[in-house]
């Protein structure tokens, strides 16, 4: 899909830096504007818009957050070569002190996504990005 977007919109970008941007505004939304608040907030407010047509009047900001989280992992895979590339590269804990944006909102995040394994799912995919070097530390 991006290679399409790239090709109509006659842009002077590769897969990767889609990908790469795609994998950056996750992070942002997941830090709550840790990497660039205006955008965040425009973002947050967009998002939660859809509340009445994504998910009925239940989709909040946890739910948000699962979603980025799926999509973050998606894109880190496609980054990383694929699945097999993506599982030698993770890594089964991170010291989440390393990522600044993050140090904020651990506990947050921890107590939104732990009851549904997205917490690991999460640092996970961090320790892949960080490998990739796409979040420098």
């Amino acid at each position: 899909m991006a290679k399409k977007q790239i090709k109509w919109g006659k842009l002077d970008l590769t897969y990767k830096d889609t990908l790469k941007d795609s994998i950056r505004t996750c992070l942002n939304i997941l830090t709550r504007g840790g990497y660039d608040k205006e955008t965040y907030s425009l973002l947050e407010k967009s998002i939660l818009g859809f509340s009445g047509y994504v998910y009925g009047n239940k989709f909040n900001s946890i739910d948000l957050r699962v979603c980025v989280i799926d999509v973050l992992r998606t894109a880190t895979i496609v980054y990383a070569g694929g699945i097999d590339s993506y599982n030698t590269m993770k890594k089964d804990t991170i010291n989440i002190g390393l990522v600044p944006e993050f140090v904020t909102h651990y506990r947050s995040l921890r107590g939104e996504l732990t009851r549904m394994v997205y917490f690991e799912i999460l640092l996970e995919t961090l320790s892949v990005i960080i490998g990739l070097k796409i979040l420098a530390i």
